[in-house]
């Protein structure tokens, strides 16, 4: 395997280790988990997700790197897009969520740094008024804590309610 700063992948050791190999030095059960794990197998069943409503409605984009003005047209399409699932997802199951999580990455000095806020979802009648409110809040916020440049943003519609 990989030493000094080089780190041991999957496939590395699919590669080179043998179901043995690993049965010796992780012992039976853990050693079958890890030999199935680095060739895609799982045992486990899948589990149903019918009649279960998620948590959560998201809409996230990455990108090498973009600021303002160019982000405004990045948070406006994830904006509708999280507003149109809403609707699907009100007609459906008859709930609206109570607050939007933006999230957002930025990568200052070669090092990751993710951070969030909470708005309340936009209640407006017009379906493009809520969208723009949710584009503007989201621009006052990040621009008042004076964040220029970004790597990754999104959106996550929160606590539903009936």
């Amino acid at each position: 395997l990989p030493t000094d700063k080089k780190k041991a992948t999957l496939g590395c050791i699919a590669r080179l280790l043998t179901l043995d190999d690993l049965v010796s030095g992780l012992g039976e059960e853990n050693g079958r988990w890890v030999f199935d794990a680095c060739r895609g197998i799982e045992h486990e069943e899948v589990k149903s997700t019918l009649k279960v409503l998620p948590k959560s409605i998201t809409a996230f984009k990455s990108f090498p790197k973009v600021s303002y003005p160019e982000l405004e047209k990045w948070t406006a399409l994830l904006a509708r897009d999280v507003m149109k699932r809403v609707q699907l997802d009100n007609a459906r199951n008859n709930r609206i969520p109570r607050a939007v999580t933006v999230g957002y990455t930025m990568k200052p000095g070669g090092s990751w740094i993710g951070k969030t806020f909470r708005l309340p979802f936009p209640t407006d009648r017009e379906f493009d008024s809520r969208v723009q409110r949710l584009v503007d809040n989201t621009r006052k916020i990040l621009t008042e804590r004076g964040e220029k440049s970004f790597i990754r943003i999104g959106f996550s519609a929160i606590d539903f309610v009936v």
